[in-house]
C-alpha cells in the first residue's frame, strides 16, 4: 500500500522535512507509488492533487523530531492493529 511505501522511505531517511532533497524523494516516492497503483483513466492534473495532498499530510504528520523517523513507526503501529 501507499502507506506501506512511505513508511518504509521514512524509515530510511533522518528528518526528512529538513532537507529539500529529501524531501523531494519523499514526495517522488508518493507520485511513482500513484502513477504505478492508479489505473490509467486517471488524469494527470488528479494524480498531481493526490500527491500534494498526501506530501502534505506526510509533512504533517511524520516531521516531527522525537525519534529519527518521526511518528512514522507508532502511526504504522497502530495502523496494523486496526487491521
Amino acid at each position: 500500500t501507499l502507506f506501506e511505501v512511505i513508511h518504509k522511505t521514512l524509515d530510511e531517511m533522518h528528518l526528512f522535512h529538513e532537507k529539500e532533497s529529501t524531501q523531494a524523494q519523499v514526495r517522488n516516492t508518493i507520485k511513482n507509488t500513484l502513477w504505478e497503483a492508479l489505473p490509467d483513466c486517471y488524469p494527470n492534473e488528479v494524480i498531481s492533487s493526490y500527491t500534494d495532498r498526501v506530501y502534505e499530510y506526510v509533512l504533517t504528520h511524520y516531521s516531527h523530531a522525537e525519534s529519527p523517523y518521526g511518528p512514522a513507526k507508532d502511526a504504522y503501529a497502530m495502523a496494523a492493529e486496526r487491521d
